[in-house]
């Protein structure tokens, strides 16, 4: 029985979007087609319908995680006009999010398979990061080579912070992380 185009695109759309969370969850490597079509409620057969490869699948489902951050960190900001770099710093850095591995940060999590990927998929990390950047840069004061030098700054603070915050066992540590983090971008 085939589908419409609808129905395609959103089956489509419904792949893109289960790959992104369990990419993120368990890495590229981590998950295989079959149960990322039996996760997404289809059929394996339906997979190379869709795409060319596994690898075509990564690029869309991280372009899609990078968009979807993007999106995430504008709510928080525009939530608190007086200060939106500390409220996304308590955000990104607050136990919720980091906690959050398959919906968090597509960048802690996916950086280290898009490394090994091709520079297509590097190429979209390249202008998430821009974007992001250029998000951050926004609520600094300074000339605009300043501003781009501390928003990268604060970019690699929440990154690496998260990174660090959910690679530890201990909790304590995590938290203390965390804080010495959100105060450093807190101080930009």
């Amino acid at each position: 029985m085939r589908v419409s185009m609808e129905q395609a695109r959103r089956n489509r759309e419904q792949v893109v979007e289960t790959a992104s969370t369990l990419f993120r969850r368990h890495g590229f490597d981590g998950v295989g087609i079959a149960a990322l079509m039996k996760a997404s409620g289809l059929t394996h057969g339906g997979f190379y319908g869709n795409f060319g490869s596994k690898e075509d699948l990564f690029r869309e489902a991280v372009q899609s995680a990078v968009r979807e951050n993007s999106n995430r960190w504008a709510d928080v900001m525009s939530k608190a006009p007086d200060n939106p770099l500390e409220a996304l710093a308590k955000f990104y850095l607050g136990p919720a999010h980091a906690k959050s591995l398959e919906k968090g940060c597509a960048f802690a999590a996916l950086a280290g398979d898009a490394a090994r990927k091709g520079d297509d998929v590097r190429r979209i990390f390249d202008m998430g990061i821009e974007d992001h950047v250029s998000t951050i840069a926004a609520c600094l004061d300074g000339d605009d080579g300043e501003k781009r030098t501390r928003a990268l700054s604060v970019l690699l603070l929440l990154v690496g912070g998260l990174v660090l915050a959910r690679a530890t066992a201990d909790e304590d540590l995590a938290v203390e992380l965390a804080r010495a983090a959100i105060a450093a971008i807190c101080r930009t």
